[in-house]
This record gives structure tokens, sequence and C-alpha cells, in this order.
């Protein structure tokens, strides 16, 4: 059982999408992309295939080890027909880019480098963190929707049925769940299906490390630490507890991350790939939970503002169709679960209780908008949230790309969840990596702009500065920790 476990494990996270990306030859510059693309397609790949066997009765363990056999020789032979980069050379390619991010950071001058160091040991520190979260997460489901309806849809699917009482929620986290129940025979054992779980966060975080690498930037990859350390404030445990806010926040991230990798893929063609695959992984995060189709209505958008035009002159015209084609690509693979739900009466409908008083407990709009910032305000303190964040935003927001992507995804989020779904703070998943990797670089640059000169400062010894900087440091560690909190905290010890 163990074995076969494993094997589920490979089917749900790695092979068809790994198969996808050789056939299609997208991911042939380095191995981090190549995880990042295999795991999100294979979901969506996953579901799409669970749920055409669910309606012709013939999602058994008999036709999902034909399919894993199926893709085992389709494997084998890409691998003789030498098909796709092969994966020492994939290796290659990230260990370059890490030799040059760090040969460019050693020729800039002394309190560059300094900065440097400490962001680089921050992002190590962070994934380490989240890698840690695969031995401290549990092995089995304990938190009440996770057990009552996420897992339960899972045994419903793999029991070659339609889950029920799904209040028209998308399935593809149930389905991919289903796969390891399927390959052990019985919906038994937990570990495997909760093991995947920690994945959707460190890929959200490879993502933007690869990013980083890809550019030679080192505010993303300062980037990694403040989305690492926004989800685990305001998520919690939630990140890796098998809800599916998280995951699907992963596979909208990785979405706008072939996006912008596609503003430097050089031939058209491959930018027009990028982008597909980007409208694909939207109509992946839209089947996961439904913010995902805020996410896939602002896809194209964003492609037409970010994606620079070709040098052969195509113009707004070919942008806009474009754009129209990410459109009907999402609308494809979205359309057909909604309206299988619609047409068969799937559960009831709950988003309209959830947007109502009933659900906010008869607070009025302007009362859900405090309510919502106290629970921020909660997840983060008072000077995270009203001081270093807004100003993080602010600068942030100084880079065309990010300035983009806060107007047209993070900021829409914010309020149509603070107005309508505020009653839980894990519905403002979608925007969580965004705003980290917003703050991420707006910290940085403030780094470069103040620390930088202090830093300066202190190797020519010049005391006034130096005093200073630590009496501005002092005035905020004693608003961080006012004497009350002190007290408090040696009270509960």
């Amino acid at each position: 059982m163990f074995l076969l476990g494993l094997l589920s494990i490979i089917q749900i996270v790695f092979l068809p999408g790994y198969l996808a990306v050789r056939a299609l030859r997208v991911a042939e510059d380095g191995a981090i992309k190549t995880w990042i693309l295999s795991f999100t397609l294979s979901l969506v790949i996953n579901h799409l295939l669970v749920f055409a066997l669910v309606i012709f009765h013939a999602y058994n363990r008999v036709s999902l080890y034909s399919i894993f056999g199926l893709e085992l020789l389709l494997l084998a032979w890409m691998q003789y027909a030498a098909l796709g980069m092969p994966s020492a050379s994939l290796f290659a390619k990230d260990r370059q880019r890490i030799s040059d991010l760090r040969t460019q950071m050693n020729q800039s001058e002394t309190p560059v480098r300094w900065i440097g160091n400490v962001v680089i040991f921050s992002a190590v520190s962070t994934l380490f963190i989240y890698l840690q979260r695969f031995t401290t997460s549990g092995h089995i489901f304990t938190g009440w929707d996770a057990v009552v309806s996420w897992n339960r849809w899972a045994v419903e699917w793999h029991n070659n049925d339609f889950p029920t009482w799904i209040f028209q929620y998308p399935q593809l986290l149930p389905t991919n769940m289903s796969i390891t129940y399927m390959f052990m025979g019985n919906a038994t054992v937990q570990l495997f299906a909760k093991m995947i779980m920690p994945l959707f966060p460190l890929t959200i975080l490879l993502a933007v490390t690869d990013l980083g690498l890809h550019l030679k930037n080192l505010a993303l990859i300062f980037s990694i630490t403040t989305t690492g350390a926004l989800l685990l404030w305001l998520a919690g445990d939630l990140v890796d507890s098998g809800l599916a806010d998280i995951p699907m926040a992963c596979i909208a991230f990785s979405a706008v991350y072939m996006l912008l990798l596609s503003t430097n893929a050089a031939p058209e063609t491959e930018t027009r790939k990028y982008l597909l695959i980007g409208a694909v992984l939207c109509a992946g995060a839209s089947l996961t939970k439904q913010p995902g189709i805020c996410l896939a209505a602002a896809y194209p958008v964003l492609s037409f503002l970010l994606v620079p035009e070709q040098q052969n002159g195509s113009g707004i015209t070919a942008k806009a169709k474009t754009a129209a084609l990410l459109y009907g690509t999402s609308a494809v693979l979205i359309a057909p679960w909604y309206l299988f739900i619609w047409i068969t009466g799937m559960g009831m409908n709950n988003l309209s209780y959830l947007a109502s008083e009933s659900a906010h407990q008869g607070r009025s709009w302007l009362e859900r908008l405090s309510f919502a910032m106290n629970l921020v305000e909660g997840g983060l303190g008072r000077m995270l949230t009203y001081w270093i964040i807004p100003l993080a935003l602010f600068f942030g927001a100084y880079h065309r790309t990010w300035r983009w992507l806060l107007i047209v995804v993070v900021v829409p989020w914010f309020f149509a969840w603070a107005m309508l779904f505020s009653y839980d703070i894990r519905n403002l998943a979608l925007a969580i990596p965004f705003v980290g990797v917003i703050i991420g670089v707006g910290l940085y640059d403030l780094c470069r702009m103040y620390v930088e000169k202090v830093a300066m400062a202190i190797v020519r010894a010049e005391w006034k500065v130096i005093a200073l900087a630590l009496l501005i440091a002092s005035l905020v560690l004693s608003f961080v920790y006012p004497s009350e909190r002190l007290v408090r905290h040696q009270v509960e010890l």
C-alpha cells in the first residue's frame, strides 16, 4: 500500500504535467520552472481526467493504472527520442543563474553585498522552514472543513460517483486527492493525500525564487521571505491543512509567473505559448476555488498591459486578439464544470448566503471593511498593517509590473473580500502571494535607498548618522513593544 501511495503522489504532482511541458518544450531552461509547471499542470490534467472518467462511470483502479502505465511508456519514449532537455542540464541552468546572481552581487559596493548576503540568507531560511512543514504539518486531515467537505468529497469521487452537497464549490483539489485513495484501493489512509498539501505554499515560494533568478533581481529574492512570512502570519497552519484556498492561490500565482516570464521570451511563438499555459493555469485556479475566476478575468488584461509589443510591429490589435484567445482558452476549460453543476443542480449555491448580512452577523458595508482590517491587524499587528506594509506597497508600486498587479488583482480582490467574504481571512488567499512580492520589492528598495547610506556612514564612522539611526531604531522598537505589551508578556510567562 505504501508503494501505491507513493506512485499516486507521482501521478498527482508530477507525471502528467511533466509529459506536457516536455512535449511543449516550455521548461528547457531550469529545474525550478520544470517543477512549477509539472506540478500545476498535473493538477489540472488530473482533474479533467477524473471528471471525464466519473461521467462515464469508468473511474476505477484498472483505468487509472492503465493511464499511469501509458504515461510511463510515453515518458520512456520521450527519453529514447531525446525530446526535451535532460534533467542534468535543467539543474545546471539553475546553478548557473545562482552563480550569475552571486557574481553580480559580489561586484557591487560593500553595503549592497551586505544587504545581498542578508537577503539570500533570509530567503534560504524561509525555503527551509517551508520544507520542514513536510514533517510538522500532520498526516491526517483535522480541520472542520477539510474533514467534512474537501476530504469527504475526495472519498466520494474515489467511489466513482459525483460528490454530494458541494454547494457548487469547484472540485480540482478533491479529484486529485481521490487519486491516492483509488491507487491504494481504499480511503482509510489519508497520509498521501495530506502529504501533497505543503507543496502548494512551497511552490509559490519557488515561483518567486525562479523569477528572481531569471531577472537577477535581489528584490524578488527578498520577496521569498516577505511572501513566506505573510502566508504564515495570515493563514497560519491553514497553508497546508487540506483547504482549497492556498492551492488556488498557488495555481493562480503560477499563472502570473508564466505571464511575467513571457515578457522576456524572445520569439513571438514562445511568448504566446507561455501566455496560453498561464490561461490554462487560470482555469485551474478557477476549478480549485471561485476566487480564481477573478484572476481568470484579470489575466488577459494583464497580458495586454504588461507584455511588450513584438518587434514586427503587430501593435494593439494583435495584443487584443491575444487577450481574446486567453479568455477563450480559460472559458473552454472552466465552463464545462460550472455548466454541469448548474444543469444537474449539484448542491445549492451558498455564495449569496456567504455575502449576506446573516453570514456577516448584520454588519453594514463600512462595518465589514472595519472588521476586515481588524482581521488583518490580528494576524500582522498594527505596525505592519497600517505603517510598514502600506509604505512598502507604495514603493513597490513604483515598478510598472507590480503597480498593475496591485491595481488589477490585489486592490479589487481585497475590497471584494472585505465587503463580501471577510467572515474568514482565508478567503483573502488569492491576494497574499502578490502582496508578499510587492512589499518585498518595496522594502528592498527602501533598504537600498536608506540602509545602504547608513551602512556607508558606519563604514566611514560618521557618528552623527550612527546616532540618528540608533535613535530612530529605539523609537520604532518602543512603538512596537510598549511597556504594557512587555508587562503582559511577562505575566503570561
